[in-house]
């Protein structure tokens, strides 16, 4: 694997591998606001960097500061829900976070659009 890494690196100049378009409109549109255990839970979408919308969770503390942030990434073929109870746990403790689908494993599942009844609703 790091091999793989190091390969990568040499091809691919580090700041590319990270390098987009600041630009573009973020373009959030927020679904639906939920709270659970101390925590705003924001179910929302923005605009993907090369295509379609990024399904999205923003968990984040109700009645304390935010003394924190952390991106959750999920295990191989996870979804945004894996973690969501541990982000709402650790909002308690003024920590914010950002959970998503990555839009390369929702368009290899859904090659057209994607409808938001094909979305997961928050567990």
């Amino acid at each position: 694997m790091l091999s793989l890494l190091t390969a990568l690196l040499a091809l691919v100049a580090p700041q590319q591998l990270f390098a987009y378009d600041m630009g573009k409109p973020l373009d959030i549109k927020v679904n639906r606001v939920s709270t659970s255990g101390g925590a705003r839970i924001a179910d929302l979408t923005y605009a993907s960097a090369t295509r379609g919308r990024v399904p999205a969770y923003l968990v984040s503390p109700i009645d304390r500061p935010i003394t924190a942030a952390v991106e959750y990434g999920h295990w191989s073929l996870g979804d945004r829900n894996e973690f969501l109870p541990e982000a709402t746990a650790m909002a308690r403790y003024g920590m914010v976070s950002h959970r998503f689908f990555p839009t390369h494993l929702l368009f290899a599942q859904h090659p057209g659009p994607v409808r938001n009844s094909e979305i997961s609703p928050i567990r």
